[in-house]
């Protein structure tokens, strides 16, 4: 059996198709063509070939690529946890955040204000240390990096690099900012360079902000350095009752890590 197309249905589609809906064209150009070559060759320096510019429209928003997995092209990053992708909430993490009165749940900013990865720790008043802890290279020098958001100077975040081989902290630094301000995207990065060591190394960290503002910390490596490295660089000596103090806040948690936590208060009846 045969079905016939309605004549009215033909002339739609006709109709539809001369319609002057067209979308924007690309831009073209007149390119100049050498009768006598076999083959066009379009030199695209040329002042003959030029294509003029389109409008792309407002600007809306930045799209990035960002692993879960944090910053993976330092594979002998000898920091656990370094990009801090693995620190949440509270407990036996890799960095440790503490607060006026002792330990506190880790904070952390997530998604493009972090440097490297999907997180990031944020320290504010409340929340106003960090540290964590390394492996260290045998016989080989160490060099070391973290990178900080800051509301202002680079000053307002201290870092420290420490031995952490025991429950008693010695050598004991501070680790210089490699510029007083912030680059351009706001970051600070603290460097420093320490000689061979068989110790496994602790970071510090304290912020230093008023109750509105936070620093962001991300993205820190400890790794075998260069054997034509400085032997020390970027390392400052810390006065006694700086160490002290610092001391004195972290026996707790250095207490914990090679003893182990205090055994629970008897309960009553």
């Amino acid at each position: 059996m045969k079905r016939y197309l309605p004549l009215s249905l033909i002339a739609f589609a006709l109709v539809a198709c001369e319609t002057n809906e067209q979308p924007n064209p690309a831009p073209t150009v007149d390119i100049p063509v050498d009768a006598a070559a076999e083959t066009t060759i379009i030199d695209v320096f040329s002042e003959d070939v030029f294509l003029p510019p389109t409008e792309a429209g407002p600007f809306r928003r930045s799209v990035l690529l960002r692993s879960p997995f944090g910053n993976l092209a330092h594979t002998d990053n000898l920091l656990l946890d370094g990009d801090m992708e693995m620190s949440v909430a509270q407990g036996q993490t890799p960095w440790r955040v503490l607060g006026l009165g002792g330990q506190v749940s880790v904070p952390v900013e997530t998604g493009g204000r972090c440097r490297s990865g999907l997180r990031c720790i944020a320290l504010s008043a409340k929340a106003n240390a960090a540290f964590g802890v390394g492996v260290a290279a045998r016989n080989l020098p160490l060099e070391f990096w973290l990178w900080a958001k800051t509301p202002g100077a680079c000053s307002a975040l201290t870092v420290y690099m420490f031995s952490a081989m025991t429950m008693n902290i010695t050598q004991f630094h501070q680790v210089q900012a490699d510029n007083p301000q912030p680059d351009a995207s706001g970051w600070c990065r603290f460097s420093a360079l320490r000689s061979a060591s068989d110790e496994s190394i602790g970071i510090y960290v304290e912020a230093k902000v008023t109750s509105v503002q936070q620093i962001l910390i991300d993205d820190a490596v400890l790794r075998p350095a260069d054997a034509s490295s400085p032997t020390t660089k970027g390392l400052i000596a810390v006065r006694p009752q700086v160490h002290q103090r610092i001391v004195n806040r972290l026996a707790p948690w250095m207490r914990q890590r090679w003893i182990g936590p205090p055994p629970p208060w008897p309960q009553g009846p």
